[in-house]
């Protein structure tokens, strides 16, 4: 038998094998965010709503809506942009173009949700996924659960806590738009449908949702309208239980607020919005208590630009908040970023991380060392671009350990120790073998 011989080359932009977070010096900051690759088509052809992205540990999972199919798409990509795979359709069910999904990872796989055409009406539905984005089980309808539908539910969006799951949406099924909830638990099962977290006067619009892990509970922000004159932004948490507290006011400025988006940092929260109480339309952001019942810091004005700035996103790194949004001060919709710290105040400066001339509805994820932010040209395709955090010129390591056996005339099983960078995620690992 001739035995083969097996050597591996990677690249180093981004990385499928991730060290632990504990790692000596490291630190997830992001002081100087660059593209690291060019930004890339992620597939669809016409997309008018936010995609949504979650880092797995690994690599990068995208979901959208396509106006061209009305069906969910999934895909993965390594942390340079570079797609794992084709894009998939994980369901055969008809959604709507316009209201965006949210996918989570849960350790194990992810979960997703997304608006679907149900009857004569759209309503929410559930899905848990594999890691490579195949369905496990069915699809799960978690609005108007066991009862007749009577209107559509719309915006869904979705956290996971460790031990299950919580989907909140918005429906007027009481005349008004109001804020509802459903919780499952970690095998995807319903616990509680249909919970009515905001039933205010007049409407409630928007919810955006996230674990907080200082006291166990989701914590939902959402456009309130109850005072008849503006819009301003209200807050409740749901526990596991289905108990709901809260209720409160969040932000009340001299105009309009729209659009809250929420990170947990494990003792607190960050919840950044835009209004226009500066006459235009601005990006802000505040600290919120672990209970979201007060802010710790007050409304801290993001981007003072005087022009237009528009849907925000937002992650927490384990370090700091990182805050993107759609951003008109160029003449064109493009993406920006700003960093800020855990006390909630800003570190350097608004920095433009899109160049396309029409890139709307960020949304990103936070690996070790960098994003990947998601965008699309309105009307047209996906688009993912990935940002590392550092002007990092050093190489990484080599692996090392490269074993081979169980060699056969054809095939081989490899092994070996990872790389390690300490400023740059690895993108993979490229093995050839010589004949």
């Amino acid at each position: 038998m001739t035995n083969k011989l097996f050597f591996v080359v990677f690249l180093f932009f981004v990385s499928t094998v991730v060290l632990s977070q504990n790692d000596l010096f490291y630190w997830p900051i992001c002081q100087s965010p660059q593209n690291i690759a060019p930004m890339q088509n992620a597939g669809g052809s016409k997309i008018v709503a936010r995609s949504s992205v979650v880092w797995n540990g690994k690599d990068y999972a995208v979901v959208w809506v396509d106006y061209a199919d009305y069906m969910l798409h999934f895909r993965r990509f390594f942390a340079d942009g570079t797609p794992v795979s084709s894009a998939t359709t994980p369901s055969t069910l008809f959604s709507s173009y316009s209201y965006p999904p949210k996918i989570v990872w849960n350790g194990n796989g992810y979960a997703v949700a997304w608006v679907v055409a149900s009857g004569s009406y759209y309503q929410i539905y559930f899905l848990k996924l594999d890691q490579n984005g195949a369905p496990v089980g069915s699809e799960i309808k978690v609005s108007f659960v066991g009862i007749p539908e009577t209107t559509h539910c719309l915006y869904p969006d979705l956290a996971y806590s460790g031990n299950g799951y919580c989907v909140t949406w918005h429906d007027n099924r009481n005349g008004n738009s109001d804020i509802f909830a459903t919780l499952l638990n970690n095998s995807g099962a319903i616990t509680h449908s249909d919970t009515p977290i905001s039933t205010a006067n007049n409407d409630q619009y928007y919810p955006r949702i996230a674990w907080s892990n200082g006291v166990g509970k989701y914590q939902i922000v959402w456009v309130d309208y109850r005072s008849g004159s503006k819009y301003e932004i209200y807050g409740s948490q749901i526990s596991p239980s289905n108990l709901v507290t809260g209720n409160v006011q969040l932000v009340s400025s001299t105009s309009n607020s729209f659009y809250p988006v929420v990170a947990d940092m494990g003792n607190g929260l960050g919840m950044a919005w835009y209004d226009s109480r500066d006459g235009n339309w601005e990006i802000y952001f505040a600290k919120l208590s672990a209970n979201g019942s007060s802010k710790i810091v007050t409304d801290l004005n993001i981007t003072n630009n005087s022009n237009i700035q528009l849907y925000p996103a937002i992650v927490w790194t384990g370090a700091e908040f990182g805050i993107f949004w759609m951003d008109y001060r160029t003449g064109n919709n493009e993406t920006f970023f700003q960093r800020v710290s855990s006390s909630g105040t800003l570190l350097g400066s608004n920095t433009q991380v899109t160049y396309s001339g029409d890139m709307r509805y960020p949304d990103a994820a936070f690996a070790k060392y960098g994003y990947l932010v998601t965008g699309t040209i309105y009307a047209g395709a996906n688009y993912v671009l990935a940002l590392g955090c550092a002007n990092d010129t050093t190489p990484p390591s080599c692996p090392g350990n490269l074993l081979a056996y169980n060699i056969t005339g054809t095939s081989a099983t490899i092994s070996w120790s990872p790389s390690g960078d300490n400023e740059t995620d690895l993108a993979y690992y490229i093995v050839y073998r010589n004949n």
